[in-house]
This record gives C-alpha cells, sequence and structure tokens, in this order.
C-alpha cells in the first residue's frame, strides 16, 4: 500500500508568477474548500439543478517551526500567492495540491519555556485553482537551516519618547505571541459574471490589528497606573529577536514601534515568581508596514 507519510511531503509557495521556494519547518498543512449551491426548484416541474450563488472560495494553513532559511511569509503579506504541497510515495514527490489566487489571512508567531518558536498562516484563495494539478518552476534553498528556540530570544520594552526608559529581558521571559488579522472584503462582480474566474478586486478592512502578549518573570518590570491609561495610552517599542544557539546568528526579529499596553495581569503565589502578563496592540493602516515589522 501507497503511504504519504510527512517525510513524503514538501510546501512550496510564493508571489504569483514567481518560482515557488521550499517552505523549511512545516509541521502541518491544512486545505479546505467548499462550492456554496442552492437547490432550485420551479413549480411545475420540481427540482431543476443546483446554482452556485456565491465567491468559490478555499482555504490553507500552513504550521511551521521558525527557521534561518528565510523570512518566507513577511513578504507576501500584500502579494497574490500560489502555492503546493508535492507528496508522493517513497518521496518521488510525484502528486500535488495546489492553489492560486490566494492571499494571507492572519499570521501568529508564538514561543513558551521549553518550546521551539513556531508560525502559522492562514491563506484564502478566491476561485483560483484549488486541488491536483502540475506546478510551476520550484527553487530550493541549499543553506544551513537554524532553529529558534526558547532560550535564544530577548526581548526589549522602550518609551520611543525617551531612550533612557528601556528594559532588556532574556532570562525573565516565558512566554510571547504575536497575532495579526487581515480581513478582505471580496467586491462581487456582477450578476453577468462568471463564478469560476478567480475574483481579483478586494478591499482590506483597516486598521490591521497587531496583537503582541509576552508573560514575563517579574525582575524590573513595574506597572503603570490604570487611571493614567485612559487619558494617556502608555506605548511601548516592542523588540523580540530570536537567535540560533550560539545567539550569534539572528533568526527572526519582530519589531512594533508604539504599540499601546491593552491589558496588564500579575500573578504571585507561594512556591512561585512574581510573574506578569503584558498585551499590546498596534493598529496598522498599511498592510506593507507588516513586511518591515516582520524580519
Amino acid at each position: 500500500m501507497d503511504r504519504n507519510a510527512y517525510f513524503d511531503q514538501k510546501v512550496f509557495i510564493a508571489r504569483s508568477g514567481e518560482a515557488l521556494n521550499k517552505v523549511d519547518g512545516v509541521q502541518g498543512f491544512d486545505a479546505n474548500w467548499s462550492v456554496p449551491s442552492t437547490p432550485v426548484a420551479i413549480n411545475g416541474y420540481g427540482f431543476m439543478e443546483d446554482a452556485i450563488e456565491g465567491t468559490l472560495e478555499g482555504s490553507v494553513t500552513i504550521d511551521k517551526i521558525v527557521t534561518s532559511q528565510q523570512n518566507i511569509f513577511s513578504p507576501l503579506f500584500d502579494a497574490t500567492l500560489s502555492g503546493t504541497l508535492a507528496y508522493g510515495s517513497s518521496g518521488l514527490f510525484d502528486r500535488n495540491f495546489i492553489f492560486s489566487n490566494a492571499y494571507i489571512s492572519s499570521y501568529t508567531s508564538a514561543c513558551t519555556v521549553n518550546e521551539v518558536a513556531t508560525e502559522n498562516v492562514s491563506i484564502n484563495c478566491y476561485g483560483g485553482i484549488m486541488g491536483s494539478g502540475n506546478t510551476g518552476l520550484c527553487a530550493f534553498e541549499g543553506d544551513t537551516v537554524f532553529v529558534a528556540q526558547a532560550g535564544n530570544i530577548s526581548l526589549s520594552i522602550s518609551n520611543p519618547n525617551d531612550a533612557a526608559d528601556r528594559i532588556d529581558l532574556t532570562d525573565a521571559i516565558q512566554s510571547y505571541n504575536i497575532e495579526a488579522t487581515i480581513n478582505r472584503r471580496v467586491i462581487e462582480a456582477g450578476i453577468g459574471s462568471n463564478f469560476i474566474q478567480p475574483m481579483s478586486n478586494f478591499l482590506i478592512e483597516y486598521p490591521i490589528p497587531l496583537k503582541t502578549s509576552v508573560d514575563l518573570l517579574v525582575t524590573q518590570y513595574e506597572s503603570p497606573l490604570l487611571m493614567d491609561l485612559v487619558c494617556g495610552p502608555e506605548e511601548k517599542n516592542i523588540s523580540i529577536i530570536l537567535r540560533d544557539c550560539s545567539r550569534a546568528i539572528d533568526i527572526r526579529s519582530f519589531n512594533i514601534g508604539e504599540s499601546k499596553l491593552s491589558s496588564y495581569s500579575s500573578s504571585s503565589a507561594i512556591g512561585d515568581n512574581l510573574s506578569v502578563s503584558l498585551e499590546f496592540i498596534k493598529n496598522i493602516t498599511g498592510i506593507a508596514d507588516l513586511t518591515t515589522i516582520i524580519q
């Protein structure tokens, strides 16, 4: 019996029309699509046919470990994408599940103590090819790949208006989570359009919320006063850097300027260190800004 285990699969992605790049560190690839249809019945005849009643859409989710191969998702936030899952028994990779006319709808990166850092993207496909087919040109990366893991992560929280007001933390970081959600509204074509054709007109619903949460052991951080935040929200520049084991190579960095503190909670119990959870939000009004934030 043929099998298609994880070592028989490779994932590729790129801007539409460009050579597909292999995605290293993939932990999961999920895809689905559906046909929105309604049965049509006519008086005196009964059921006639199923009528398509909306945009043909599908979705793809890619989970991966953060690696130094390349910052593969960051340049693609404002792009139309194509990609494929290549698979086949015995490592032949002679079959493909392809997708096109696709756009990134969400991005998440996270890491917790004793774990490796991860990335996740959700991708929406609008009316493009989705299913088995032939891929275009694929490019393979031959560079050494480093993996980011807890213990090699640094965090700095600074005041954008006061360079001296800065905290640099390494050992105190317990976890981080960064999440961006991009909502697109499809501009439906007229009644004379063909639903088979890919959708190409969208409106990005701004702002794009970029949420950052960090859990810390309390060392230097001090909570602001809640009432002070009502009239003057506290804005911080947040920098999270992921390095390799030698701490000599930067694998990924997140530089989020003027992010507002939106939530604070602390916890302490006998036998435990005092810890604090902070949540920040930055409302982005230009999708290209995500490319400069995630490096």
